[in-house]
């Protein structure tokens, strides 16, 4: 019987003690071959080379730093799954880290407890958010908003991130290379799945959620 092809992560963190943790976390789950960056800049010539399934990055390193990091590895492959693990738990960086492309965001004090369900979840097309983040304004809704966000495939999501944004049907088309009638056809699906009936309604939900500061 032929073995189970691996996915590919590369963990991008300046820190060693935080790659060797993640090496720790991830011997546990022999699905994923690991590669290790110790900056963005690293990174983005590494998946040049090797082309990572998931990109496991932190947010605050030298150089470019993650944010640009997570720009330049979408703009290589717009359907890369990328994985934010921060110390930054709040609302701000949560959103900036969404709005620069990236699927998923763990805290570092969760990491142990939830990164195999991100990387799960990354990995079947779905986001993930950890369950301590910091939401704007304490919403008592904001649970609920995540939970539906969650239900959103990779490129509903993609979509969703957009919209939230003011980008138009014809740009969203152009940007991720589908047509305008497809872009609609997300676009219902995601108003239906996030129980709401604009795209107003949307942003409120993101803000919910702690995805977008008002």
């Amino acid at each position: 019987m032929a073995r189970a092809t691996k996915s590919c992560l590369l963990v991008v963190d300046d820190h060693e003690i935080v790659r060797m943790g993640m090496r720790a976390l991830l011997s546990k789950e022999p699905q994923y071959e690991l590669l290790e960056a110790s900056s963005a800049e690293e990174a983005v010539n590494l998946y040049d080379k090797r082309q990572p399934d998931i990109i496991i990055m932190d947010l605050m390193m030298p150089g470019m730093g993650g944010l640009k990091g997570v720009q330049h590895l979408r703009a290589k492959n717009s359907r890369l799954p990328i994985l934010i693990i921060s110390m930054l738990d709040d609302p701000i960086h949560v959103g900036h880290a969404i709005r620069a492309g990236a699927h998923g965001y763990v805290t570092k004090a969760r990491a142990a407890s939830e990164l195999s369900k991100a990387l799960k979840a990354l990995s079947e097309g779905q986001p993930y958010f950890s369950n301590d983040l910091a939401f704007v304004g304490n919403n008592e809704y904001s649970d609920d908003a995540r939970n539906l966000i969650r239900e959103l495939s990779k490129r509903e999501f993609e979509i969703f991130q957009r919209l939230v944004k003011g980008v138009g049907i014809k740009e969203i088309a152009t940007d991720l290379h589908c047509s305008p009638k497809t872009v609609s056809n997300h676009r219902l699906n995601v108003l239906r799945k996030l129980e709401v009936n604009s795209v107003a309604e949307l942003t409120r939900v993101a803000i919910r959620a702690g995805l977008l500061v008002p």
